[in-house]
């Protein structure tokens, strides 16, 4: 069957597979899109062999996410809280493994069955880039609609001095630094009494592959299951142009809106995940997909995690909070 899963440590019988499919099983466009995976100068290393499978996803979630409208049924929110555990889960192997996702989006997630056992899957890992090096502006075709703001600079402003550059020598995920440059982000009060209008630009290679430009897409994704498209969110329905004005000028009072529409919608626990993602600071984002599972999102009945509930993200801390969502 051509969606049957298999692994290849060696070129060889991977071609061979390749040249069954394409006389026939496979589309000419999936066999070419396979063999430009497996051509990609990095691939993940898993143990002492370079493997690499491919598997036709049934759909992905951005097919279901153009089918589904009603977005606050107990059906959809049960759907959710188990697409997300699962790219979560698959993100931690990936980062386990010193590799980035770095092109996350509703695109590259993929839905497999296995009987009546649907599981989403990471797509799209050819241009996995290494954690530490530079992310490249050559791998991305046009503006990356979930890109982190750190990625996101005025093109009007002079270039950042060496002085406030941010590292770290410490390349471990749990505590890994996601970008060369943190610049401030801006107010919309300050923008708004600047005499010149900011020119958002794309530069992704200011910022280096690490969980925390992984943690910003799944905190994009995450909200966009629950609210679609808001106000201030980047992601579907608006301009390139208008999604990066928004990351250049987000901040926390756009956590705060987008925190309070998932609250509505999917509970505290929801809602406390994906401020913790969203944080526009890099430094301090939750990038550990390892602390993501342990959320408490991940470990209540969802009928409890719709039950209404006050949080702050980032006030004073509910009795919810002191208790520890991890």
């Amino acid at each position: 069957a051509s969606n049957t899963l298999r692994c290849y440590s060696t070129l060889a019988p991977f071609l061979n597979e390749i040249n069954v499919r394409k006389h026939y099983t496979g589309s000419p466009e999936f066999v070419e899109e396979i063999k430009a995976s497996f051509k990609a100068s990095d691939k993940l290393a898993l143990g002492s062999s370079q493997i690499i499978a491919f598997q036709k996803p049934d759909s992905t979630l951005e097919e279901l996410f153009e089918t589904t409208t009603q977005r606050w049924t107990l059906q959809w929110l049960t759907k959710c809280h188990s697409i997300i555990k699962d790219v979560a889960s698959a993100l931690q192997a990936l980062h386990k493994s010193g590799f980035a996702h770095g092109h996350l989006d509703p695109a590259a997630l993929g839905c497999f069955s296995s009987g009546e056992i649907n599981v989403w899957k990471l797509m799209e890992l050819g241009h996995s880039t290494k954690l530490g090096t530079t992310m490249s502006k050559d791998s991305f075709s046009g503006f990356y609609r979930l890109a982190p703001p750190e990625s996101i600079t005025d093109a009007k402003k002079p270039a950042e001095s060496d002085a406030s550059v941010v590292s770290s020598s410490d390349t471990s995920v749990s505590s890994f630094r996601s970008s060369k440059p943190f610049r401030k982000r801006l107010s919309l009060s300050s923008t708004r009494k600047s005499r010149t209008t900011p020119h958002a630009r794309f530069v992704p290679e200011s910022c280096l592959a690490s969980p925390a430009w992984d943690a910003w897409a799944l905190g994009v994704i995450m909200a966009q299951a629950f609210v679609m498209n808001g106000s201030v969110l980047p992601g579907t329905g608006i301009t390139d142009k208008l999604v990066m004005d928004r990351l250049l000028k987000f901040d926390a009072v756009d956590v705060e809106k987008i925190t309070g529409e998932v609250r509505c919608v999917a509970g505290v626990f929801a809602s406390d995940l994906v401020g913790r993602l969203l944080d526009p600071n890099p430094e301090t984002r939750l990038n550990s997909m390892s602390k993501v599972l342990r959320h408490r999102y991940f470990h209540e009945p969802v009928r409890e995690i719709m039950k209404p509930k006050k949080a702050s993200i980032f006030g004073k801390p509910t009795k919810v909070q002191e208790k520890g969502e991890f």
